[in-house]
């Protein structure tokens, strides 16, 4: 099955799967940016469309918000560790998500009731890891060490490092040290 997007009007459209069965009615202006994004990441590439995320497998229905589980078909390995660790591991128990209301070490006040999914770092549409690898942390985390990383030599090696035709593997960012992949 695929998905189609029907777009009707100026100022809405509709998303309909499968046989024609409407779904949702979402803002043109959010499925316009939507779309834009996606046509420039890793997904398009791979030919992960809309329905490869927000299609229930099982009901065949519109989801609009996918869970941890829809990233952990293509993603096993990330979303493991990201339940072991302190941001995903209140998931892993069945609890609802971490917010960084709950945080020991000082948060952004806009923060607060942010809850931390995977989306929260990554943003699902342009999978930017640049962006999820200093920037969502910087977004949320208000402590002295992690401020100070603004102002560090690392941050200019990483910003640096960025600009390149292939980005440098060797450059810190706040996720070398403190989300460090597995390489096995």
């Amino acid at each position: 099955m695929c998905l189609c997007l029907l777009f009707l009007g100026s100022g809405w459209g509709e998303i309909a799967i499968a046989h024609g069965q409407t779904i949702a009615q979402v803002d043109q202006a959010v499925v316009d940016e939507s779309i834009e994004l996606w046509q420039g990441s890793a997904h398009a590439l791979n030919d992960i469309n809309c329905s490869s995320c927000h299609q229930d497998s099982e009901t065949k229905t519109f989801v609009s918000h996918p869970t941890y589980e829809s990233c952990q078909s293509c993603h096993e390995q990330a979303v493991d560790t990201f339940l072991l660790g302190k941001h995903g591991i209140r998931l892993l128990e069945g609890e609802s998500p971490l917010t960084p209301a709950m945080a020991r070490l000082p948060m952004k006040q806009e923060a607060r009731n942010w809850q931390m999914t995977c989306n929260s770092c990554h943003n699902v549409h342009s999978v930017d890891t640049v962006q999820a690898a200093v920037d969502s942390c910087l977004s949320c985390h208000n402590d002295t060490h992690s401020l100070n990383y603004e102002n560090s030599r690392h941050s200019e090696l990483f910003a640096s490092s960025q600009q390149l035709p292939r980005p440098s593997t060797g450059s810190v960012s706040c996720a070398t040290c403190h989300l460090p992949r597995n390489q096995s």
